[in-house]
């Protein structure tokens, strides 16, 4: 760990960069704070750019040499994400995830930070700015929602299961495969923020995460929180674990319970060779 209460001094920015930036403007966006990027789905705000703009250099203050790789800056500079590697300290950062739920007027969106440490995890906050909450998560030592400390959650079968799930970003070939294996689930939903998909499986609400868009702030902070709870996270084709790269080929899973991850993977039937 880098310094004892480096915990706190990120949950004050988050809360700093919330209050100055991003609350302000919840349902008090004008026409011109809101522009597409990629898509006309693929949306930004004021709100967005001006959090991860304020949290930036404060994020660097508190680890001399440390390089941010934030949403907003990287589609404004698309190569700054390739310099995301094993070897340096990384801050990952989203400032608003689910910036279509914020647009809208929706409580379901959050800001989401990672410390990256040469190549591995080491600590993720996802903050609720609308109810003031907070999950915090440390490698090796668990992680809590609110204050209170997150535990595993039971294990379920693959029928009964609930999922957060899109398909909209998942590879074409596997689409419709996947559709139809995740009709034989309990319940999927999507919700339109990854922050609030990690949360729900880390706190038990859901079973599993199954992502198609392998941005590292929409993942990094989410796999590091549900991984501290006996969770975990790989790619669905060969269970490989997440790790925080610049390009990653998706689909990955994510489980609330470590135990279901095969047993799910194989009734998602992904291969060709295993459906045989």
């Amino acid at each position: 760990m880098l310094m004892d209460d480096i915990i706190d001094k990120v949950t004050y920015l988050l809360r700093e960069a919330s209050k100055l930036e991003v609350m302000p403007r919840f349902r008090n966006l004008h026409a011109d704070e809101i522009k597409s990027k990629s898509s006309p789905k693929d949306l930004v705000t004021e709100a967005d750019i001006r959090a991860e703009a304020w949290l930036i250099p404060h994020l660097q203050d508190l680890v001399p040499g440390s390089l941010v790789i934030g949403e907003e800056c990287v589609a404004a500079s698309p190569s700054l994400l390739s310099q995301l590697d094993d070897k340096g300290v990384f801050w990952i950062v989203d400032p608003v995830d689910g910036t279509g739920n914020f647009v809208k007027g929706l409580e379901r969106f959050a800001m989401m930070v990672a410390l990256v440490e040469r190549g591995t995890i080491s600590h993720s906050w996802i903050y609720s700015p609308t109810s003031d909450e907070i999950a915090v998560a440390q490698r090796g030592a668990g992680a809590s929602w609110a204050g209170k400390v997150l535990t595993q959650s039971p294990v379920h079968h693959f029928a009964d299961a609930s999922a957060e799930y899109s398909e909209n970003y998942m590879p074409p070939d596997l689409r419709q495969r996947l559709r139809d294996n995740m009709r034989k689930l309990t319940a999927y939903n999507n919700g339109r923020s990854s922050a609030w998909a990690y949360l729900d499986c880390a706190r038990g609400k859901i079973d599993m995460v199954l992502a198609g868009r392998m941005k590292p702030w929409d993942h990094a902070a989410g796999v590091l929180l549900v991984r501290e709870v006996g969770g975990r996270s790989g790619m669905l084709r060969d269970g490989s674990p997440y790790q925080p790269k610049p390009y990653i080929e998706p689909p990955m899973l994510t489980v609330a319970n470590k135990a279901m991850w095969e047993p799910f993977q194989q009734a998602l039937v992904i291969n060709e060779e295993r459906r045989g």
